[in-house]
């Protein structure tokens, strides 16, 4: 089968360097950023004070640097607010995001297209690592690349961040794999299917502003063992709980509904959609925010006034570090 390829070079891409890069990071994201080792990565939030998310991020180690990923609409929280405090550091963040391109290879053949246009084992390929956040330096005529696990879908996924002055180059490359049947390119409609149904959320769009990680099915981004961040005592606070009032749900819909519909489960209230996409013979799969006791896969809802379906077992999908 073809590899499922998107251009996701919109996304926000950030570098940090500097001797205290890791330090600074670790007090301020979720996740064990002091443990990473060079090759490794993992999924992150940036929360306020209050435990809140501001957004979330995938960070890779990639030696020299640590190369931070997130959607498009959160690059400008993300670096505000982990600007405030880098002044305080010896550390330089750089915003990437015009510097890289960045594209995504998914689906069965994904493997095999990226390892076709590029020199060398990708990471994650086979073994242990599989399913878990990695990273690796790769090489195509001569330039330079990164190629990243991205393991939040259902199927294994990669990313290739590329030099933008390589465009032309990767453009080529993927025509060349287009033309002999190796991939399909995915439109933007058919990547927002392929996020939704695996349950990833998109801060600000699917989240609130009072959302906490737990909600939106972060859980995997946060370490609780590692001491102070920003944020740290609410969401151990909510951790010692041991559940949250809603959480973000992935339903399965016999026809669309319209973001902002409200989710009904037996008449009553449960949620909201949040994110819609359109799929094959009109059914439609969506977000929406839902009152924990309703979020159960399995459970059969009402979305606006025409949409029947259930909560399908979506979610959480982020993978181990390393």
């Amino acid at each position: 089968m073809p590899a499922a390829v998107a251009d996701l070079s919109a996304w926000a891409k950030l570098r940090f360097t500097g001797p205290d890069r890791k330090k600074f990071l670790h007090g301020l994201l979720t996740n064990d950023v002091l443990g990473l080792r060079p090759g490794e990565g993992q999924l992150d939030c940036v929360l306020t004070a209050k435990g809140k998310l501001v957004g979330d991020l995938a960070l890779y180690d990639r030696g020299e640097d640590l190369v931070a990923l997130a959607f498009a609409p959160l690059g400008d929280a993300v670096r505000a607010a982990l600007g405030r405090s880098i002044i305080l550091s010896a550390t330089t963040m750089e915003d990437a995001s015009r510097a890289f391109g960045l594209t995504l290879f998914t689906g069965a053949g994904a493997a095999e297209a990226l390892s076709g246009m590029l020199d060398g084992a990708l990471p994650g390929e086979n073994g242990p690592a599989a399913g878990s956040w990695r990273c690796a330096d790769a090489a195509c005529d001569g330039a330079s690349y990164t190629v990243l696990t991205y393991p939040r879908f259902r199927e294994p996924a990669w990313l290739l961040l590329w030099p933008e002055a390589q465009r032309a180059r990767v453009d080529g490359a993927l025509r060349a794999a287009e033309s002999r049947g190796a991939l399909a390119r995915l439109s933007s409609s058919e990547f927002e299917a392929l996020r939704i149904d695996a349950g990833i959320p998109i801060v600000g769009v699917d989240t609130d502003a009072d959302a906490f990680p737990a909600e939106a099915n972060l859980d995997s981004a946060i370490s609780y063992d590692k001491g102070c961040y920003m944020g740290q005592e609410i969401t151990s606070r909510i951790k010692n709980l041991g559940h949250v009032n809603r959480r973000l749900a992935v339903l399965g819909l016999e026809a669309p509904a319209e973001p902002g519909a409200a989710v009904t489960v037996r008449g009553a209230e449960a949620g909201k959609v949040s994110s819609v996409q359109r799929l094959g013979s009109g059914r439609a799969v969506a977000l929406a925010m839902m009152k924990s006791e309703f979020a159960e896969p399995g459970t059969e809802v009402a979305a606006g006034p025409g949409a029947r379906g259930s909560v399908q077992d979506g979610g959480s999908r982020a993978g181990a570090r390393g």
